[in-house]
């Protein structure tokens, strides 16, 4: 077990911030049925698992590897919301909201 000084004046590095204080926004946890459509026309289904204003985290089975940029589909929003791949490990992945000039980010609250 490693032992983290606490005085400033330490020369330990500092400790690593959780992914939620990295992302500085809190993630409203969903269940949501998803496509992610490619830019190839191919058509993933996932499923929509927390969500915030800049992001999501999608189920998705591992097999389906996923391209940078593509769009994902809900019941609420056919036309889908641009999203970039951010990561992939197992069957997660996390997506960042490509915003678009002209419409406002969906509320995740």
């Amino acid at each position: 077990m490693r032992t983290i000084p606490l005085s400033p004046s330490s020369s330990a590095p500092p400790i690593a911030e959780s992914a939620a204080e990295r992302r500085g926004l809190d993630r409203k946890t969903v269940l949501i049925p998803a496509i992610a459509v490619c830019p190839d026309g191919i058509e993933y289904r996932c499923v929509l698992r927390d969500m915030s204003t800049t992001g999501a985290r999608i189920g998705i089975p591992g097999r389906n590897r996923l391209p940078q940029r593509f769009k994902l589909v809900t019941g609420n929003r056919p036309s889908g919301f641009p999203m970039r791949l951010a990561w992939q490990r197992g069957d997660l992945a996390g997506l960042i909201l490509e915003q678009d000039e002209a419409e406002p980010a969906p509320k995740a609250g």
